[in-house]
């Protein structure tokens, strides 16, 4: 069953690739974001970032705000599964300030647990509290599972 899911997630990434390849300038964005999410699925975390890097590039370009700020996530989501907390924390900072900019709610709700959580890695516990109390401030009681 995994080798069957395997495959199919390596087929997806074909498919995407060749939307990259035959994508016009303005269609570019998904491939490359797409590409990222399969690769992270697959653990090649380098080709991951690489596309989602591309991605970005693409959305600050174009400023377009809110393909910039989900691509951040997913670079912040992906430094954390690789255990690169600090990297993590300055992706998810970012797309924070764009969220907050777009006022984007549910964003930026993702945004302070994921800091948050990162925070709390870290042993910070000055910055945990900091976004967990803002994110409850800001959308109400959230409940917070302490080890």
């Amino acid at each position: 069953m995994v080798n069957d899911t395997i495959t199919y997630i390596e087929k997806s990434l074909q498919f995407h690739k060749k939307h990259r390849e035959f994508a016009d300038k303005e269609n570019l964005f998904a491939a490359y974001y797409n590409i990222g999410i399969t690769n992270r699925f697959l653990k090649k975390y380098d080709d991951a970032l690489e596309s989602f890097n591309n991605a970005l590039e693409w959305a600050t370009q174009r400023m377009d705000y809110e393909s910039e700020c989900v691509t951040l996530g997913q670079i912040g989501l992906t430094n954390l599964t690789i255990k690169n907390i600090d990297r993590a924390t300055v992706n998810f900072k970012g797309c924070f300030d764009i969220c907050q900019k777009m006022n984007n709610n549910r964003l930026q709700l993702d945004c302070l647990l994921c800091l948050g959580y990162l925070s709390y890695t870290l042993g910070n516990d000055k910055d945990t509290k900091m976004y967990f109390e803002y994110a409850q401030k800001v959308f109400g009681p959230i409940t917070v599972i302490v080890r």
